[in-house]
Order: structure tokens, then C-alpha cells, then sequence
């Protein structure tokens, strides 16, 4: 495409000081953005010019020192960019076109030419029309990374085609060092220890790639689909075999499993909302909630915790259902989630009071709901770590269960990560967390960070964060002091500074953590069996927001109608936050001004959200979509009082990173906001000077999602403008599931202002201008609108920039009064070309005010040209039923779209296929007839209407054999030494003979080779246990499947050392994961156990542990009797029986490598059936030797069918001895 560059007269741009000294004289150029701002007649007069990229908001480019000079001194605001190019994978800085970088130590990557993923980097901010190109080759766009850069998964020739597009500046495969996590805690690659790891794989070449993983050593635990691209993966494999499946092509990040997962009163109420009375907190909360009129009422929160006790008379009133399906709904009680669910919503029915007066059990939002979750379940064990898909699994219970918020005083890691894969999916739900409902269902994730204790060493020093405390959409909360853990609280400067143990940032990459900070050491709130206690800790903070967030979002929906979005949550909290400075960080220090890596933006201050000073915060959310860089968006704001400061914040709800954990940046999309006041500066976000309030000129803030500006009244002057700048734009932030061009939204709080400070707004209608060159006589009518904002009446001056010079325009009027409007007129002729551009229309009251509008213009001439087709070649033969159709683009963008015909017949009276194609290649989504001839023809459409077809080609399709089978489930019923026999229908529906092949199969084996999957409905027989005595005695399992397996205890507990006994009857070695909560909330601990055929109980030294519940996952293959001894201790066990209950997961069949069930068997076993015949297969069990019971196998039917390689059939045969009928003439025993 054609670049548009622009012979650039500085015009508005103001100047920023570091301009002066930061040019060496060593210097040749440097790379700059020029911003674009109003009100400045000094720069209109600047003699600079210089070639640079037009982006609308912006320009971008490279200047020489001189032009930079002559720039500065017009008046010009420019962002210089340091290594504009420079990529961070793998640990490693690289610029992919710097030969003598430290990226050239490593040897290039040779990519999988049937597909792979490749790294693509653009020249500069990406436009939308650079991405549509790129997808225009073939190639699957798949992530943005930063700067300017793409993951995408292409073939050979796609990957080459799209390295040959003018926009792109390199590409290059994707190596595998950048798909493995490069921090401290990187497995042993000398190891043979089999460690758990989390993988996301290609949803393009997703069984090559399971397939593969396999054959490295991997055990595959669960295949989860994540979004379009991907599916993530929950894996055990050595170190040692670790780096091979970073170099199978389909895989795009595999990582450790963190293995350090675990958790992380009304005083605390009052002090957030201005509660205090000299140097002391005082009693009242209750009286502010009613004054206020708001508790939380109507807000669902979901507690995703170690359990609530659901009868605490301060909670029981506020329970709700937990909904989902997921695993993590829980009847559980933990003394840390009930602790954490008081502060959220308790009550204070009990009445009882602290020694200083301060109702106990109250919380911050004391009429919301909650909903009762359990991460545990997918923790698994130390060993094991938290599951891949873990995250997203219980969010979705959440918003099955109706949450808006879920509060989470955990994490699956204590240690920095980086922006790894579960910090990956908090930002997949952050928009909505169940991707398959057509409805949004986001969820604002409010995260205690880690409890850091200091700074931490390693690649994220200082960091102390834990993961996904790294995400980009959570609301990350750190912890303040508060009370003593005797209950007396803390001197006021302690109360407003850091408390030491609260984590803090930044994260990985730079960006600051946490968000926001809130009282958490120590709080006062609810505990186990109707009790209430103390404890300190960030898991403490998080809940006061929760709570806080809850009594606001009811007031929003009263007022609105509508829920707020998570980034308009943060964005309000966030700007009323309270700054800390002068107050002691978490390390010792003195703390300097909001916002920094201990604080975030300050101290959370519900009054002033729910009360603000001024009385007015205007909102703004996600009513404005940007879906391109260099877009901007502008508002005049008044002060609703001028003699007190105004406070604006900005936050996007950023697209999805890279998952990729380790320091690669994780920002996607990035805004800016800039306020020009009433003092004649421009302020930009998150810039402040030494006395804590912004401060002209800085930097724009190039990575964080929230931006926020504080000023005083002598600064804005009773008015302002905001303008929010689309700096980047490369992901889409809409549709993260299922990305296509780039998108962001936004949110705006903004503090004591009043919407329309007096100016207006200009506007074009139509905004786009789509014509062919042949239509309308070449005249284009355009209405040019301009608006008031406030009291405002000026004459505005009407001019057009980026018009073709083929193209006449005019004005009538030529200046608009305002309220008015002007009609432009677009004139063409025989001269004028083709025109695919931008065209802004400016007006300009003279006293420098201006505002612009753009026109998208697109005029087609008549299509000449034929596309030409490439593929498949004519009169080919032996094609796929699904094949990729392709042709050669008409040249230059004389094309929208393609229509593409694939027919029987050579007159098309028929067609199979008749799409339009925005692209040059088509693959069917519905097989082709086998072994038939085919014929095809493309031509190109535009405005002027469709061209000439192209010529026709023809091919022919290979023989499709198609394969039905039925029934798809045998079940018989047969006595003891007994047989029974049924037939096996296979059909051949399609062209050319069915070779199919039959194996029986025993399922839950080791998986290796083609594989399909099965699962069994009917429970699992285990004996239910009703006394603790009887625990040792034998519980037989007969089947071969993968379990899972739940302990709870008995009403009076059990001691000492117990045996649970568990027979498998075959020879062979188990392995049995073994996870346990202990009584100390904070404490969480695990072991792994592989118990041989001739180990038949553990040692002392590994099973003196403690618990009050247990998970266990035993993957079964075959083994000998084990015994597993826990040492219990008296009263930890809550209500209820002690049990063993069994449920049976879904298993893998049809294994290569799998015995065979010698019950069963077919005749015949294998064959060849004719196209459009049928034949039967007989099916014959036999139960001598069996047990009475059931017994499960499978019929695996291999095949060369195009529609299923590989079918399981399930048998299931019920051994029984023979009836007794009772005909009343037997004699009574």
C-alpha cells in the first residue's frame, strides 16, 4: 500500500523541555512522535518540515537532530522513542533486522514449512489496513506483541508472501527459546523428574502437536479450549525433555506450573469513609451507610477461597447458590474465607462488640451477596500446581452463579512469574467469562497481591509480586496498616502507610503493581463456628474493596440502569484514591507520591467516591471504540466547583498478552490521556511533580492501562479539555476469544467536572464516502455539522487536508456559525484516479480552537483486470474434498472482495460453492462430492460492480470414503461363564472403498499415537464408609479408569494412624497425587506418592500430616494393592460421615499401545466395503473368569474414512449370576 507520508508544517505543538539537551551532537536522527494539539499560534509560524507517517492524532517517524531543533523551536510536543524496534523474548533484547545484536547468538530457528509460528514486525504503529493485508496472504494472525509485532501461524508460502508486504519490516520464526519461561525456578534441564507444566498449543495443528508432545515423554492431563488460536494444556514431563516440546511447531508457550500456590472488622469500614475524630477511628459505619443510602444490596460477589462458614449468624442471611458446574461451588468452611467474606458482607447481626466499642462482623457492602468458591480443587498438589485452565474454569462458575465481582485472597503462585498464562486468562475474563453464551459476562477480579515482605532478587527485582498479580485487567490490591493484633489500632501515620507485609511492584516488564492499597493488617472480621478474629495480611485488604466496590456499583445501576465495567470500577476507585506520600512504604522507606510501584494511585477512599467533593464525577463507559492508531477523541469539561482541584482517571480493559510469562512486555493496546487546561499547559497521564499534583511536559506513560491527572484550581482555571489519544492500537480488546482487527474502549472517571465547557464539536454525515468513478455525474454532497458545547457562539473557519489534487472540493458556506452547518461538495471528472484515503475536515475559530472530522474516501474505477488462478492447477487430480482455492490479486486496491464458484458442471448453472472472499484464498467449510470433476472461476468486485470472470479451471477430487457406525454403544447383560453376540453395522456412505480395521481396547492406558476420547456415565462402586474403625478395611475397585477422590471426615473425628485400602487386581505401578489443607489457613502444603507393585504402604516419614480435607487424582493403569496412611488429628474434620467417594473422569481409548479386553471379540476384525455399501461386524463377549459387575471396553475402528480416522465404541458388559424365580412353591427359611 502506499505509505502517506506528509510534508508536515509544525502547527499547535507545544514545547517540552527535555527536547534541548537530550539532542548529541553524536547523533545522526531519532525516532519521534509529533503530537498534534491546538491553541498555539506561535508553532503555526515553525519552518520546519520533515517526512513523516500521518496517523491523525499523530505523526511518526524518523528526524534528523536538526529537524528535531527546528521543531522545538516552532512550539512542538514530541515523544522521542528509544530502540523503537527492540523486542524482549525470551531474556533476550533483540532488534530481528540488527545483525550484531545479542538475538544473533542464538542460530535462527528452521520453521515447519506445513505451518509454524513466525514473528512479523511492522515499520511502525500498526494501521487496521496492515493487518488486512497481512490476513489478505493466508497467514493466521494470533497475538500482538510489543513493539509493532505479531505471532502469526503460517505455511511456507503464506509466511513468504506476507515478508514481501511493504508495511512489514521482518519477520522470522518464532524460536524455541522465546516459548519457554526464562525466570528464576526454570526446571532442571538435566533432570529425569517428571514436573507439571501449562502449555498453550495452535488450534491449527492441534492433534499433530498433542501427538508429538506425546512422543517427547509428555503425559497429557487436560486439553482445554482457551480461544480461537488456542487450547491450553495441563502436562507432566521431565526437565530433561522439557526444551524438545519448546521445538514442536504447534506449540506456542509451555511454562512451569508455579508450585507455591496457597491464600495470600467495622473499624476497618470507618476507616475508608472519613471515620476518625482527632487521632483515633471512631464507631459509625452503620449510621454512613444510611446517610448514604447504599449497602451493597443487589451486588453478587463470588468468595473464591479456602470455604465460608455459611452459618455464621453474620453471613447466613447473605449466602446465595453457587451455580456453576466447574468444581469450584463448595459447601466448604475455611477460616480464611470466612474471614475474607465478612469484610465483603457481613451483617453484624450477631451484635457482638470489640473492647473499644466497633461492631464485629460488619462488612463494607453488609447487604450483598455472596457466592461460596473453592480454589483448592484445582490446586492438585505442590507437585502439581494449579491445573492450566484453572482460572478460567472457576471464573465461569462465578458468572454462572450471577457475580460481578469475585474477590480472591489467593494465588496459584507466591513468586514473580511474569504475565504468564493464568494472568493471560484474569484478562481473557475480565471481558467475559463465558465466551460461549452470547452475552458478555465480564468480571472485575479483585486480587490481594502477594504478602512480599521486602524486595525480591532475580530477573524482576525488586518485585515481590506472586501471579496472576501481573495481569493487566485485575483490580490489585496491597495492604495498609491498621490494628495490633491485640485489636488496639495503630498510631494515624501507621495507619496511612504501607503495612510490611504487603507485596509490591513492578511487575516483570516494568508496569506498576498494585492498582490501589486498603487497610489488611490486622482487620477484624468473621471466623469459623460463629467466632470473629484478627489477622493481617494483603488477603484482608482485597475484601474492603470488594465490599466498597459492591456499595457503589448499586448506587451506578440505581442511577444508570446498567452494571459499571471493570475498567470503569477501577477508574473511579483509582482517581478518588488517597495519596500516602510522607507515610512508610512496605520496605522501610519514606513513600514518595501516587502513583509508584508500593501505593498504586493511594489509599482506597469510599467517601469520597460515594460523596465527592464538588458533587459532580462525570463517567464515561466504553461508549467510544477506537479501531485504529492515531484516532483521538476530545471533550470539554467544566469544573463543578473552581476552587477545588479536579481528578481524572483513565483505564482501558486492555486485549489479552502474550501468556508468555518472564519479562516480555505484556501491554497490547496503549492510550493516552492529555488534558489541556485552563493555565495554557498540557498535562499528560500519570506525570506528576515533586508536590504530588501533575506537572506540564513528561513523557506520555508507554505501558500501564490506567492514567490518571491530578490538578489544582490554579491549574485548570474552571476548564479543561480531555483527550484521549489512540497512541497503539494492535489487539482487539472487543473480542478477545476471537480477535479480529484491532479495538479498544475506554473508561473515564473524572472528579468535580461538569460536561461542556463552551466550544463545539464537528461532525460529517456521511462519514464515508464510497463511490464508483462512473456514478452521480462525479458530484458528492458531504453536510458538514458543528455543534455547541456550552454557551458558545463563534464564527468557525472550514478547510479540508488530504484531499487527491484530482479532486475538486468547496465549501458552501465556507465558515459555519455556530449552531450550524456547510455543504461540502466533492467534484470528479475524466481525470480523477482511483482514491482510497483519509480526508480530515478542520474548523478553527480563530481564537485557537479547533476540531476535525475525517472522511474515508474510496473511489473505484471500472474493474480491466482478471485475478488469475493459481491453485488447484487445471485439470488436477487427486484433490482434497476441502481444498485451499487460490489466485493472484488484481494489482493495486482496485479490489473489496472476491467472488470465488466452484460448481459440477462447466456452465455453473449450479454452484457448490458462491462466496465472497475478502482475501485471495478459499478453503470449503463442507467436504466437496469425492471423485468428481470440479470446476472454478474468481473475479474481483468493486464500487463499479463485479469485473470479468477469470478463466476456468478444473479438478478432480480423490475417492472419499465416509464411515457410520451404529449402533455407538453396545451393552450386554450376561450370566457368570455365559456369551452373548451382536452385529456392528459399518456403512460406507461416500466414494471409493472403506478399509477399516477393529481392535478391542481396555481404556485409561498411557496414551502414545492416534488416540480418540471416551468417558463412562455410571458411577464408580466404592463402599461407603460410616465408621471411622472400619477405615482400614478393603474398598475393591474392578475398573480401569482414572478416579477422583474425596475424604471428609466424621462428626466426632478420628486419630491416630488411619489406612485407607484400596485393591486393583492387576500387576503394575500407580502413581497417587495427594493434596491437604492444614488447620493454619495461611499454611497450605502437599506430597506425591509413587507406590510400586511391591510398596505396598508409605513410609512413617511421609504421611504425618494434618487435614481437614483432601483432594486426590489417581490414574489408574494397572497396579497391586496399596495402602495409603494419613495421621489425622481429633476435631479437624467438619460434619458429616467419614467417606470414600469415587468419580470417574474422562479417560483416553483407543491408545496404539493399549491391551486388548480378551472378553471380547469381532469377526471379522478387519475388511473393504464399496462405496455406498454396508457390511456387519460380529460382536461376541464371553464372561468366564469375570467377576460379577460391571466391566467396560472399547472397539477401536481404525479407517482411512475422511470424516473419522479413528472411532471408540464403547462396550459395556454386566456380569450377574443367574436369576432365582420365585414361583411360591419354595419353602420358607
Amino acid at each position: 500500500m502506499t505509505r502517506p507520508l506528509v510534508a508536515l508544517a509544525i502547527l499547535g505543538l507545544l514545547i517540552v523541555g527535555w527536547l534541548g539537551p537530550a539532542w548529541s551532537a553524536s547523533e545522526d536522527d531519532v525516532w519521534v512522535r509529533v503530537h498534534h494539539e491546538t491553541g498555539h499560534p506561535a508553532a503555526q509560524r515553525g519552518a520546519a518540515t520533515a517526512d513523516l507517517d500521518d496517523y491523525g492524532a499523530f505523526q511518526w517517524g524518523r528526524l534528523s537532530v536538526d529537524q528535531a531543533r527546528a521543531m522545538e523551536q516552532a512550539g512542538g510536543r514530541l515523544t522521542r522513542i528509544e530502540n523503537p524496534f527492540e523486542l524482549n523474548l525470551g531474556g533476550e533484547r533483540i532488534d530481528l533486522l540488527d545483525e550484531t545484536g545479542p538475538g544473533r547468538r542464538v542460530p535462527p530457528h528452521q520453521a515447519a514449512a506445513e505451518g509454524d509460528f513466525h514473528l512479523i514486525q511492522f515499520r511502525g504503529p500498526v494501521r487496521s489496513q496492515w493487518l488486512q493485508d497481512l490476513r489478505g496472504t493466508g497467514v493466521t494472525v494470533i497475538q500482538p506483541i510489543h513493539p509493532f509485532s505479531y505471532y502469526v501461524w503460517a505455511d511456507a508460502d503464506q509466511i513468504s508472501a506476507a515478508s514481501r508486504l511493504p508495511d512489514v519490516r521482518a519477520s522470522t520464526p518464532v524460536r524455541p527459546a522465546w516459548r519457554m519461561q526464562t525466570l528464576a525456578g526454570t526446571p532442571d534441564q538435566r533432570s529425569q523428574q517428571p514436573m507439571p507444566y501449562m502449555a498453550l498449543i495452535s488450534r491449527h495443528a492441534r492433534r499433530d502437536t498433542l501427538e508429538r508432545m506425546r512422543s517427547k515423554g509428555a503425559v497429557i492431563h487436560s486439553v482445554t479450549r482457551e480461544s480461537a488460536h488456542f487450547d491450553v494444556v495441563h502436562l507432566v514431563v521431565s526437565g530433561q525433555n522439557y526444551p524438545d516440546l519448546a521445538r514442536i511447531p504447534g506449540i506456542y508457550v509451555i511454562q512451569p506450573v508455579p508450585r507455591d500456590p496457597g491464600p495470600r472488622g467495622e473499624m476497618s469500614n470507618q476507616s475508608i469513609v472519613g471515620g476518625f475524630d482527632g487521632d483515633s477511628i471512631i464507631p459509625g459505619y452503620a449510621d454512613w451507610l444510611a446517610v448514604t443510602g447504599y449497602d451493597g444490596e443487589g451486588i453478587t460477589v463470588s468468595v473464591v477461597d479456602n470455604g465460608i462458614d455459611e452459618d455464621h449468624p453474620d453471613l447466613i442471611d447473605n449466602i446465595l447458590d453457587c451455580l456453576g458446574p466447574g468444581g469450584s461451588c463448595t459447601g466448604a468452611a475455611g477460616s480464611h474465607g470466612t474471614h475474607v467474606a465478612g469484610a465483603i458482607a457481613g451483617t453484624g447481626l450477631s451484635g457482638e462488640m470489640d473492647h473499644n466499642d466497633f461492631l464485629r462482623g460488619q462488612g463494607a457492602a453488609p447487604s450483598a451477596s455472596l457466592v461460596n468458591q473453592d480454589y483448592r480443587p484445582f490446586l492438585g498438589t505442590e507437585e502439581d500446581g494449579m491445573v492450566a485452565d484453572g482460572m478460567l474454569t472457576i471464573m465461569a462458575d462465578a458468572a454462572l452463579s450471577g457475580a460481578m465481582i469475585s474477590n480472591n485472597s489467593w494465588g496459584p503462585s507466591g513468586s514473580p512469574q511474569g504475565y504468564n498464562i493464568p494472568s493471560r486468562h484474569i484478562d481473557l475474563i475480565s471481558r467475559d467469562a463465558l465466551p460461549d453464551d452470547p452475552d458478555q459476562h465480564p468480571i472485575l477480579a479483585v486480587w490481594s497481591i502477594m504478602n512480599g515482605w521486602g524486595d525480591s532478587p532475580g530477573a524482576c527485582a525488586p518485585s515481590s509480586l506472586g501471579a496472576p498479580d501481573e495481569a493487566k485487567n485485575l483490580f490489585a490490591v496491597g495492604s495498609t496498616n491498621l490494628q495490633n493484633g491485640d485489636g488496639e489500632q495503630q498510631a494515624m501515620a501507621e495507619i496511612f502507610s504501607i503495612s510490611a507485609n504487603s507485596g509490591h511492584g513492578p511487575a516483570c516488564d516494568g508496569r506498576r503493581v498494585p492498582d490501589i492499597v486498603a487497610p489488611g493488617c490486622s482487620t477484624d472480621s468473621t471466623d469459623l463456628f460463629g467466632a470473629h478474629s484478627m489477622k493481617c495480611g494483603t488477603s484482608m485488604a482485597s475484601p474492603l474493596v470488594s465490599g466498597a466496590v459492591a456499595v457503589w456499583a448499586q448506587r451506578h445501576i440505581d442511577e444508570t440502569g446498567s452494571p459499571p465495567s471493570a475498567a470503569l470500577t477501577r477508574a473511579v476507585f483509582s482517581a478518588a484514591a488517597r495519596d500516602l506520600a510522607g507515610g512508610t512504604n512496605a520496605d522501610g522507606g519514606t513513600l514518595g507520591h501516587r502513583p509508584d510501584r508500593f501505593q498504586g494511585f493511594g489509599r482506597i477512599d469510599l467517601d469520597a467516591v460515594m460523596n465527592p467533593t464538588g458533587g459532580s464525577v462525570f463517567l464515561l463507559d466504553q461508549e467510544v471504540v477506537f479501531d485504529d492508531t492515531g484516532q483521538d477523541w476530545a471533550l470539554n469539561i467544566q469544573a463543578a466547583d473552581p476552587d477545588e482541584p479536579i481528578k481524572v482517571m483513565l483505564t482501558w480493559t486492555d486485549a489479552p498478552g502474550h501468556g508468555n510469562g518472564g519479562t516480555t512486555p505484556a501491554w497490547v493496546n496503549i492510550l493516552d490521556l492529555v488534558v489541556e487546561a485552563g493555565d495554557d499547559n498540557t498535562y499528560l497521564g500519570n506525570v506528576t511533580g515533586p508536590d504530588g499534583w501533575s506537572a506540564p511536559g513528561g513523557q506520555p506513560d508507554d505501558r500501564n492501562n490506567s492514567e490518571g491527572i491530578w490538578l489544582r484550581p490554579d491549574q485548570h482555571q474552571g476548564q479543561i479539555q480531555l483527550n484521549v489519544l489512540a497512541t497503539s492500537l494492535a489487539g482487539d480488546a472487543l473480542n478477545p476469544y476471537d480477535p479480529g482487527d484491532p479495538s479498544q474502549d475506554f473508561a473515564i472517571a473524572c472528579y468535580n467536572c461538569i460536561e461542556g465547557d463552551p466550544g463545539f464539536n464537528l461532525a460529517l454525515e456521511p462519514t464515508s464516502l464510497q463511490a464508483c468513478l462512473s456514478d452521480q455525474d462525479g458530484i458528492f454532497d458531504i453536510d458538514v455539522l458543528a455543534s455547541p458545547v456550552g454557551p458558545y457562539t463563534e464564527t468557525v473557519e472550514l478547510n479540508q487536508q488530504g484531499l487527491p489534487a484530482d479532486i475538486d472540493s468547496s465549501f458552501d458556506p465556507s465558515s459555519i456559525d455556530v449552531p450550524g452547518s456547510s455543504t461540502w461538495t466533492l467534484s470528479t471528472d475524466e481525470h480523477s484516479a482511483p482514491a482510497h484515503t483519509l480526508v480530515t475536515v478542520e474548523a478553527e475559530d480563530g481564537e485557537g480552537l479547533k476540531r476535525s472530522s475525517t472522511l474515508y474516501l474510496r473511489l473505484d474505477a471500472p474493474l480491466t483486470e482478471l485475478p488469475d488462478p493459481v491453485a488447484p492447477a487445471d485439470n488436477s487430480t487427486d484433490q482434497s474434498l476441502t481444498p485451499e482455492i487460490a489466485w493472484t490479486a488484481v494489482s493495486g486496491e482496485q479490489a473489496q472482495n472476491y467472488q470465488l464458484q466452484v460448481a459440477a458442471t462447466s456452465d455453473f448453472s449450479q454452484p457448490l460453492v458462491d462466496e465472497l472472499v475478502f482475501g485471495t484464498s478459499f478453503v470449503p467449510d463442507e467436504p466437496l462430492p469425492g471423485l468428481s470433476d470440479h470446476y472454478w472461476r474468481v473475479r474481483a468486485i468493486n464500487l463499479c460492480g463485479p469485473g470479468n470472470w477469470s478463466p476456468v479451471r478444473q479438478f478432480t477430487t480423490r475417492p472419499a470414503p465416509l464411515i457410520a457406525v451404529s449402533p455407538e454403544v453396545l451393552t450386554f447383560v450376561v450370566p457368570v461363564d455365559g456369551q452373548a453376540q451382536q452385529s456392528l453395522l459399518i456403512d460406507n456412505s461416500g466414494t471409493g472403498d472403506l478399509q477399516f480395521d477393529i481392535a478391542t481396547n481396555r481404556p485409561g492406558q498411557a496414551a502414545s499415537g492416534a488416540q480418540a476420547l471416551i468417558s463412562f456415565d455410571d458411577p464408580a462402586n466404592w463402599q461407603l464408609i460410616n465408621d471411622p474403625e472400619a477405615v482400614a478395611g478393603s474398598v475393591e475397585f474392578t475398573q480401569n479408569a482414572a478416579l477422583e477422590i474425596l475424604l471428609i471426615g466424621g462428626d466426632d473425628g478420628v486419630g491416630g494412624n488411619t489406612d485407607l485400602q484400596i485393591d486393583i487386581p492387576a500387576d503394575g505401578t500407580l502413581q497417587f497425587d495427594w493434596g491437604y489443607q492444614s488447620l493454619d489457613p495461611g499454611n497450605f502444603d502437599s506430597a506425591s506418592y509413587l507406590i510400586n507393585q511391591d510398596e505396598t504402604e508409605l513410609a512413617d516419614n511421609d504421611s504425618q500430616v494434618s487435614f481437614h480435607q483432601a483432594q486426590a487424582s489417581v490414574s489408574v493403569g494397572a497396579g497391586d494393592r496399596f495402602t495409603l496412611r494419613v495421621n489425622t488429628v481429633d476435631g479437624l474434620f467438619g460434619p458429616g460421615e467419614l467417606g470414600v467417594t469415587g468419580v470417574q473422569l474422562e479417560v483416553e481409548a483407543c491408545n496404539d499401545s493399549a491391551p486388548g479386553a480378551d472378553w471380547l471379540d469381532v469377526a471379522p476384525s478387519d475388511g473393504l466395503i464399496s462405496g455406498g455399501d454396508s457390511a456387519p461386524v460380529e460382536v461376541t463377549v464371553d464372561s468366564s473368569g469375570l467377576s460379577d459387575g460391571l466391566h467396560h471396553a472399547v472397539l477401536c475402528v481404525a479407517s482411512n474414512a475422511d470424516n473419522d480416522e479413528l472411532l471408540a465404541i464403547p462396550v459395556q458388559l454386566e456380569v450377574g449370576s443367574p436369576p432365582i424365580f420365585h414361583d411360591r412353591f419354595e419353602a420358607d427359611d
